[in-house]
């Protein structure tokens, strides 16, 4: 019924605004009748501040679970956690260390951290709350990655990020992080090429002494004509980085077939991304073109066919992968992108 009309609402109103009271008129009409919508509190969800009398009380088991597992640490330590926490997601962990009391023992601070090494977590959502329970209970140990952190977010994210995939590729070897001595250990090299894959797809270039003297000089000059000349500098730096990354990882020997079917979808959106990007610069083209026209007053047609052949359409990049799934040959279109 509901879907009914929601279809019969699209049908009735397409191209057409409408406002609040005339929906719940409409809604009366097609759905609800009066003792329906009495019942329903429709009004107070609609008009009324405040959640409504009748709101659903959601309860959720694995949250249930988290908020047991806290009490479990606060009365018997961290490693009573670890084989129940191996599958949190992120919200689980964010719950759990909300959940924790506000005053907590450095040294309880220490067994979670020793344990689950969250002063080096790679999701900078568990660290930021992570960290605000370090602040709070001055826990000192967390000070110096908090700091980096605060100071420098991208590199330290990218750090943590690293080390995080790492970690997880060794377990999935058989390999468990928590023996190992890290003073001694030498990098894992598919657990180091799995991490530096998963990091250079996901981070951006963030970094100014890695995009060259006029991306990170101070000089006011540089700044302005930065702006104006190379807007979208970095977002075309940064697509290129994906690029060159995701056709490592698609031609790589050591990938899996999972993270090689989520390069070529990233390459695939790729050519979207700067296909849209191509039509948005034309776009700014034309209109600075027809302002300058319009200030000018110069309407000659020759001058517009001329302009017109020198914007010339972005060179494409055709690459074809062998690589099949139900004997599909993926091929991927780029436009070229140009810095």
């Amino acid at each position: 019924m509901v879907l009914l009309l929601i279809k019969n609402y699209f049908q009735d109103h397409k191209f057409q605004t409408i406002v609040t009271e005339e929906f719940l008129s409409y809604l009366k009409e097609n759905l609800l009748d009066n003792n329906n919508y009495q019942a329903l509190n429709i009004d107070q969800w609609v008009f009324k501040p405040g959640i409504p009398e009748n709101c659903p009380i959601v309860k959720s088991l694995r949250f249930e679970n988290v908020e047991t597992s806290a009490t479990t640490f606060l009365e018997n330590g961290a490693e009573e956690l670890k084989e129940s926490s191996d599958m949190w997601s992120t919200h689980e962990w964010l719950h759990f260390l909300k959940h924790l009391p506000d005053t907590l023992a450095p040294r309880q601070l220490l067994d979670l951290d020793n344990t689950f090494n969250l002063s080096n977590s790679g999701n900078s959502e568990i660290l930021a709350v992570w960290f605000l329970q370090s602040i709070k209970n001055d826990y000192r140990p967390a000070f110096e990655n908090l700091e980096k952190f605060l100071v420098n977010p991208d590199k330290f994210a990218a750090q943590a990020s690293w080390m995080a995939y790492y970690m997880n590729d060794l377990k999935k070897q058989g390999i468990d992080p928590s023996s190992i001595d890290w003073s001694n250990h030498k990098v894992n090299k598919k657990a180091g090429a799995f991490a530096e894959q998963q990091v250079g797809r996901q981070q951006n270039v963030s970094d100014t002494d890695l995009q060259g003297d006029l991306f990170n000089s101070k000089n006011a000059t540089s700044q302005v004509a930065r702006k104006i000349f190379f807007p979208f500098a970095n977002f075309l730096i940064n697509q290129k980085t994906r690029m060159y990354t995701d056709f490592n990882i698609a031609l790589s020997k050591t990938a899996t077939k999972d993270d090689k079917r989520n390069a070529y979808r990233s390459l695939a959106g790729l050519g979207v991304e700067t296909a849209t990007f191509n039509l948005l610069g034309l776009a700014i083209t034309q209109g600075l073109a027809a302002m300058s026209q319009a200030i000018t007053g110069d309407d000659d047609e020759e001058d517009k066919n001329k302009a017109l052949k020198n914007i010339s359409p972005a060179p494409t990049c055709t690459l074809f992968f062998n690589c099949r799934k139900s004997e599909v040959l993926y091929n991927f279109t780029f436009p070229f992108i140009a810095v």
